[in-house]
């Protein structure tokens, strides 16, 4: 009942401000009310309270800093948990600085505050360390993910399609996730008999819907008339568009 012996000793330090005693126990219950509600993904909320601790009682900043900035991490403030694990790493705290988990926590933020060059850093040195760790090696992969996107968005075709190939080597787990966004990439990197080979991968062993099967065929078309099998490519398009008259306009843009 964390919440009620908070609540029970802010009602007695209005009355006798300042008592060690009260004040110290009044921590202890704030932490442990700030635990339960990470335990409960209630992050934004033990964030507030890790953070009203670490005021009231900075003699204790160093046992909380962590839990802390992994709230922030999760309610949405990474870019904050970011400045906080680096002034823990820099070595203010003693032997946290060797934690591969808190390093990893960095990458995250970093990841999660939109930085993924500094996550994949941290990441890629993780790896060098712990080479087997599947943490490590997902984290790496969403931060080459994260890169890739950005290069496919200003037409770095081969290097998307180079950063998504390592990701999923890393994270084969991922395939079905990211795969289509890779076989995109092989065919504007002028490599689509390799995005054939995927497509045809996803058309066959992934369970896709029916509007995303319908993208996958048409994306199949368009690597097949970049490679030269245009009668393969117009067969696709024949039976996309008997199969759903809709998909004409999107078969005739890529036309």
């Amino acid at each position: 009942e964390y919440a009620k012996a908070v609540k029970a000793y802010e009602d007695a330090l209005r009355h006798l401000p300042g008592d060690a005693d009260l004040t110290r126990n009044y921590i202890d219950a704030l932490v442990g009310a700030a635990r339960d509600a990470a335990r409960h993904d209630r992050n934004r909320e033990s964030a507030e309270m890790y953070s009203s601790a670490i005021e009231t009682a900075p003699e204790r900043r160093a046992e909380l800093l962590r839990e802390y900035a992994d709230q922030l991490t999760y309610s949405g403030r990474a870019a904050v948990a970011v400045d906080l694990y680096r002034e823990i790493i820099a070595g203010q705290f003693g032997s946290e600085i060797n934690d591969l988990r808190l390093h990893s926590a960095l990458g995250l933020a970093l990841l999660w505050s939109d930085q993924p060059a500094a996550a994949r850093m941290v990441f890629e040195r993780l790896l060098e360390i712990a080479p087997q760790d599947i943490e490590v090696r997902e984290r790496l992969a969403e931060s080459l993910v994260s890169l890739a996107r950005r290069e496919a968005s200003i037409d770095r075709n081969a290097e998307a399609a180079a950063l998504f190939e390592r990701a999923l080597t890393l994270a084969p787990g991922k395939r079905a996730e990211w795969l289509k966004e890779f076989a995109d990439q092989l065919t504007y990197a002028q490599r689509a008999p390799e995005a054939i080979e995927r497509y045809s991968e996803m058309l066959h062993d992934f369970p896709l819907s029916s509007e995303a099967r319908t993208d996958v065929r048409l994306s199949l078309a368009l690597a097949q008339s970049w490679s030269g099998a245009l009668h393969e490519a117009l067969t696709e398009y024949e039976a996309l568009i008997a199969d759903d008259p809709s998909t004409f306009a999107a078969a005739m843009v890529q036309l």
